[in-house]
């Protein structure tokens, strides 16, 4: 046979491969690498890169709870609803930086995340992640706001991309007002 057809059906037989199998299969690095890509994305406030990480069939819930307004809420979510929370939450982030440029205030946060638990099925075709992550917003160096959000995603691979098609979170946000 001429080379060229081996080659080429080498190719096209791993290109099947890694569609049908390979592509699909998850691993703990996919994890690690897919969420310090959500964490960093979001503190960027790059919402493209972070919502091109979230599976276009997403579902969910997420439980929403206030400290100070005991409110309690629970919503499902898609991917256009967390994308919208996510640009929402970045807005807010900028009336506060915008809130202390004004009053000549410190403007600074930290942001914590980390992955405390993470199953992969036998078929190693979906992981099941705990999360928990914390946001605290300063100004003039006393906490405004804060948030403590808890999640078990499940995810994906397909095509070698791994993306989060389940959400199950609760997040609980606290206005401090200074005294």
């Amino acid at each position: 046979m001429n080379l060229k057809v081996i080659v080429l059906m080498v190719c096209a037989g791993y290109g099947i491969w890694f569609a049908l199998i390979g592509g699909k299969q998850i691993e703990e690095a996919h994890v690690h690498t897919l969420y310090n890509q959500l964490q960093s994305s979001f503190v960027r406030g790059d919402i493209k890169t972070y919502c091109g990480l979230i599976s276009d069939e997403v579902s969910g819930k997420v439980r929403l709870l206030s400290r100070q307004q005991s409110m309690r809420e629970e919503t499902s979510v898609d991917k256009a609803s967390l994308c919208a929370s996510a640009e929402a939450f970045h807005q807010s982030l900028e009336q506060l930086k915008n809130m202390a440029m004004t009053r000549r205030q410190n403007f600074s946060y930290n942001d914590t995340a980390d992955v405390t638990s993470i199953t992969i099925s036998p078929d190693r075709k979906m992981a099941t992640v705990e999360t928990v992550g914390d946001f605290n917003v300063q100004i003039g160096g006393k906490t405004v706001f804060s948030v403590h959000s808890t999640s078990v995603d499940q995810l994906k691979r397909n095509f070698g991309r791994t993306k989060i098609v389940h959400v199950d979170g609760t997040t609980v946000t606290q206005t401090h007002v200074p005294r």
